[in-house]
């Protein structure tokens, strides 16, 4: 879901910084003395082999205003040519300076059209999204490590399998216990917010970025001229260059409104997105040629400039010796080099273009239970990962992925089938949601319509309210505050709300997949919205998790993995990747068109093409489920500190009382709730507590509460009308069980403590703390404990 300011929630930053610390633990392996290279660190390079006329793109990005960085354009690793900073309600934050992203024109003429940074008389942007972008940046990341002006470029960086890449701008990575932050570079975990965002407004039409290259050296400090060894070779051809992932994802915002030259509004429907192309070349707009030899083999080694098809790579080329031990990690480490020959043959263990992540979806969305950034779960609505099949068109420089017939795909990443009638690259698993997932749905009514997803979908300005044909979701929110980007827990589609493949996040697509929530849930959380202002009294957000509608943009978005080669001869300044997002209205060739054309039959209404539901039907607010028929929930935090209790309910009268009671010490309070001044059906009331395992006197206004103790709310429900089970009236009940708190140890009084850390329970008693992993652990396992007891209750 988009937020217009985010950073990463703790949970996300201990797992990334798990990963991070497993990561620079693999590149730190001693030398193991033998001299073979096995540790890196044990064999003396006297004469490291160099390369002096490779090239590599230049780095760094503008730290100043965009004037700045047009006076300097072959400076940085990115072009401005055809960029111009500007402004954009989605992006808008008061602190982020004078730009909230780049948007990216056809050429520098058009550029210059709508803003020139350099004439004095304009010094400042237009506020406005210009009619005559094709797309535009961001930098806003999830970790809030991004810059101005969204991109940057790094070259050989270890640790990172093709040590350079093209990624998001910034200087540093926050990572909790660490000052400052980790370098923000091509070797940091996934899940850091490597990836840049472009946002496509015009599909169809090309978007240029220009990358500056300069010569630099490429060192091989692994090897040593010396003794004879030289650059890599791949089929018995020596090769030097350097190898660039662009990480990127793009979204399809082709519905975003606009401004034209004359200040008039551009209305925009938005389109669906049923493929896209990358191009290399130089030049922008109508002056874009493409590299030489473009139709060739993109396999080719040494090239001057191209795309990089070859999935298995030397280590030789990446500057890891070649009789390094333990090759055998990947589906590579049995190829070999040197066509046989002893003395020159070597094994290729390391994976480059893999077409399975040539494009995908989120991966929290759609990936294996097996993968590493959502084990054990995996993806949210799938399994299995999903995107667009590998290119059609495979050459040095174009990668195309095509409108032919879905059975024409002989690779999926899915591993599902064609789906008749289907044309396009896009997995049928995110195509069609009915088909491949949700089969299994036995509620009584299904989905509300047979394909409500299709092909890719879009948006418009979010800020204006225009979500375009997304659905929307409710987000949970852990920790309560706004700035952190939820967890989507269920999906509106367009006449009920309901959970994912996995309503059990259990790993595992049940009976239960894609089964309506009950509305006693929808309700419960409804009663924890999240605020977007933090309590005037204290300054703070309430404790999560906390609830709320969102856009499932995640659905009109796609991760783009591309590998440029950039060898040793290319003799150019610069040169330029073209990205263009085709729509289902395209023509053939796949150009500017009106859609219908032989053999692309794709036009408006065709099948994957429809309206979804939720559009005519949008998701209404959680609190328009609260009826007559009470829901009460209580919430607990660590023994000591208040009990909340909530109640949506319809009262009339005087205001409605409840019940509260410690199962384990039979302490009871008699509380009374408080109608909120926003909604009049929902009350509220906080018990203060006390740390003691032992009972209090009763209704004195305080309950006392010790871990593991179970709370109970009870609630007598005078309907006005016959409740859904037929009573009438009725005891609304829930219940919470206090989580594990770490105490303050007491001072051992005598030697003989056996290295015990203790601390002092109410009644004298003696209990050891417990490490904080096992408490973190203890603590969680009460909370699902608690939301399975729940979800037998329903």
């Amino acid at each position: 879901m988009i937020k217009l300011n985010t950073s990463i929630k703790p949970l996300t930053v201990a797992i990334t910084s798990a990963i991070m610390f497993v990561t620079l633990q693999s590149y730190a392996a001693p030398g193991d003395g033998t001299g073979d290279g096995g540790g890196g660190d044990d064999v003396v390079i006297t004469n490291p082999v160099t390369e002096p006329n490779a090239k590599r793109i230049k780095e760094g990005y503008p730290l100043g205003l965009m004037a700045d960085w047009m006076a300097e354009d072959d400076v940085y690793a990115l072009n401005p040519v055809n960029i111009r900073a500007g402004k954009h309600p989605d992006r808008s934050d008061p602190e982020d300076g004078p730009y909230d992203v780049v948007y990216i024109f056809p050429d520098e003429a058009t550029a210059d059209a709508w803003w020139d940074p350099t004439n004095p008389a304009t010094p400042t942007p237009p506020d406005e999204i210009p009619a005559t972008a094709v797309a535009f940046i961001h930098w806003m990341l999830d970790n809030q490590s991004g810059s101005f002006p969204g991109v940057m470029s790094y070259s050989d960086i270890d640790g990172f399998k093709s040590k350079n890449c093209i990624m998001a701008a910034g200087d540093r990575i926050p990572i909790p216990g660490v000052k400052d932050g980790i370098v923000k570079d091509c070797s940091n975990p996934q899940g850091s917010s490597k990836r840049f965002k472009i946002n496509v407004m015009q599909p169809d039409e090309p978007i240029d970025l220009v990358y500056n290259v300069e010569t630099h050296p490429l060192v091989y400090t692994n090897y040593d001229a010396d003794a004879g060894e030289g650059l890599p070779t791949h089929d018995g051809i020596e090769e030097s260059g350097r190898i660039y992932r662009i990480l990127q994802k793009f979204h399809n915002a082709s519905g975003m409104d606009a401004v034209d030259s004359l200040g008039q509004p551009v209305v925009r429907d938005g389109v669906r997105l049923a493929g896209f192309r990358v191009e290399l070349g130089t030049g922008v707009g109508s002056t874009f040629t493409e590299v030489p030899n473009a139709n060739t083999d993109g396999l080719q080694p040494d090239k001057s400039l191209g795309f990089e098809l070859r999935p298995c790579m030397a280590d030789h080329f990446f500057d890891v010796r070649r009789d390094r031990p333990g090759t055998g990690t990947n589906d590579c480490a049995d190829v070999y080099d040197g066509g046989g020959d002893p003395l020159v043959d070597q094994p290729i263990p390391q994976e480059i273009w893999l077409e399975g992540e040539y494009s995908t979806f989120s991966p929290t969305m759609y990936s294996f239970n097996t993968d590493k950034r959502t084990t054990p779960v995996g993806g949210w609505w799938d399994k299995r990962p999903s995107g667009i099949n590998p290119p059609e068109i495979q050459t040095l420089g174009k990668l195309d992925s095509g409108y032919t017939d879905s059975a024409n795909y002989t690779t999926r990443i899915d591993g599902s089938v064609p789906l008749p009638g289907y044309y396009g690259a896009t997995t049928p698993n995110y195509f069609d949601i009915v088909s491949t997932q949700a089969t299994g749905v036995i509620d009584g009514t299904g989905i509300d319509i047979p394909s409500p997803f299709g092909y890719m979908m879009y948006y418009g300005v979010l800020a204006d309210g225009d979500i375009g044909n997304l659905s929307q979701g409710v987000y949970e929110d852990p920790d309560g505050d706004p700035a952190t980007e939820g967890d989507l827990k269920a999906w509106w589609d367009g006449d009920e709300f309901r959970w994912g493949a996995d309503p059990t996040y259990d790993g595992n697509i049940d009976a239960d997949a894609f089964t309506v929530v009950p509305r006693e849930t929808l309700v419960e959380w409804a009663l924890f919205p999240l605020q977007e202002e933090p309590d005037p009294a204290t300054g703070e957000f309430p404790a999560g998790p906390l609830y709320e509608l969102g856009e499932m943009d995640d659905l009109a978005g796609l991760n783009v993995d591309t590998f440029v080669y950039l060898g040793r001869k290319f003799t150019g300044p610069e040169f330029t990747v073209r990205l263009t997002a085709v729509p289902v209205t395209s023509s053939a060739p796949y150009g500017p068109g009106t859609g219908g054309a032989p053999g692309f039959p794709m036009a408006g209404g065709e099948y994957g093409n429809e309206t979804p539901a939720w559009v005519a039907n949008p998701a209404p607010e959680l609190t328009t489920f609260i009826n007559n028929d009470g829901v009460i929930i209580i919430r607990s935090g660590i023994a000591g500190e208040p009990l909340s209790i909530m109640l949506a309910d319809i009262v009339t009268g005087e205001l409605p009382t409840a019940t509260v009671e410690n199962l384990d010490t039979g302490e009871t309070e008699n509380v009374e709730l408080l109608q909120d001044a926003d909604n009049p059906k929902m009350f509220s009331v906080s018990l203060p507590t006390a740390a003691n395992g032992g009972a209090g006197s009763n209704n004195d206004g305080t309950m006392n509460v010790w871990p593991e103790q179970t709370v109970r709310v009870s609630y007598l429900d005078v309907v006005t009308e016959a409740a859904l089970d037929g009573s009438n009236p009725q005891i609304r009940t829930d219940e919470v069980v206090i989580p594990f708190e770490s105490l303050v140890p007491t001072i051992p009084t005598s030697d003989d403590d056996n290295g015990c850390s203790c601390s002092t329970n109410p009644d004298g008693s003696v209990d050891p703390i417990l490490p904080a992993a096992v408490l973190f652990a203890l603590g969680y396992l009460g909370l699902r404990r608690r939301e399975e007891k729940n979800k037998q209750e329903r």
